[in-house]
């Protein structure tokens, strides 16, 4: 065992573990039962044949909960900028990859875009409506979707390339997980400032295009549905209180939803 950090992430840190292993420990405010309810859910997606790591044990360490997992030898996307910039392609082929398999057991990923518009904190009552009326008229589905896929979450061993961080995995229509993912590409700049906010966005832009591109040229029939999500889904993001992305997703919420009345 060890406590060496290896990773961080918004609710969690990772640490290095046992051989083979590592530890995603959660923050103090994440408690066991969350931590539960990621491993069953990354078990099943596992079980299921997506290209994850293998779940281990729930544990206590720190006094915080974590979760076990096989570690993965190799670096993340976000981690080789020059190669990220050609890297759309196969961002979109892996997704539309993950997005044909079906695990009935993970949550709705629709009632989790509805609670999470509900709660959005910062928008007017106006523009949640607009969203929730968005939502309710767009399709459900019953595939894969990760929740959270950038390429921060794509590792690249040796031999593949592996999807870290299920915690919000549910069964869903996939569009609505690429439009969210077109989202986190197109607006990672807000949380930098200077030259490097311009470089963020250059690339994020350039980024988003091949990404978006390839997959329509693997799932054609995802181009009609796209637009209609980007509402949900940006105003869904802002209940997640993420630093630096407050403002301009606001007003791009704002602006999205006046598109739809």
């Amino acid at each position: 065992m060890s406590d060496r950090v290896v990773g961080r992430g918004r609710i969690s840190e990772v640490l290095a573990w046992s051989d083979g292993q590592v530890l995603k420990l959660f923050h103090c405010e994440v408690g066991r039962a969350e931590a539960e309810r990621e491993a069953r859910a990354a078990r099943m997606v596992h079980q299921a044949g997506a290209p994850c790591p293998a779940v281990g044990a729930v544990v206590e360490h720190l006094g915080r909960a974590g979760i076990v997992y096989q570690r993965v030898e190799g670096h993340t996307m976000l981690q080789r900028p020059l190669r990220l910039i050609s890297a759309g392609g196969s961002l979109a082929e892996l997704h539309a990859r993950v997005h044909q398999l079906e695990v009935p057991g993970l949550p709705s990923q629709r009632e989790r875009l509805q609670k999470q518009i509900e709660r959005a904190p910062v928008v007017s009552s106006r523009t949640r409506a607009a969203a929730l009326r968005a939502l309710d008229r767009l399709p459900g589905g019953n595939r894969l979707c990760h929740g959270d896929f950038h390429p921060g979450n794509v590792m690249i061993a040796k031999d593949r390339e592996v999807i870290i961080d299920w915690h919000d995995a549910a069964h869903g229509n996939p569009v609505a997980d690429v439009a969210r993912t077109c989202l986190l590409l197109q607006t990672a700049h807000w949380s930098f400032r200077g030259i490097l906010k311009l470089a963020v966005w250059l690339s994020g832009q350039h980024l988003a295009r091949h990404y978006r591109r390839r997959y329509l040229e693997l799932v054609p029939g995802a181009r009609a549905q796209l637009a209609d999500w980007q509402l949900p889904v940006a105003v869904a993001r802002l209940s997640e209180g993420v630093a630096g992305a407050g403002p301009g997703l606001v007003r791009l919420a704002e602006k999205l939803a006046q598109r739809t009345r």
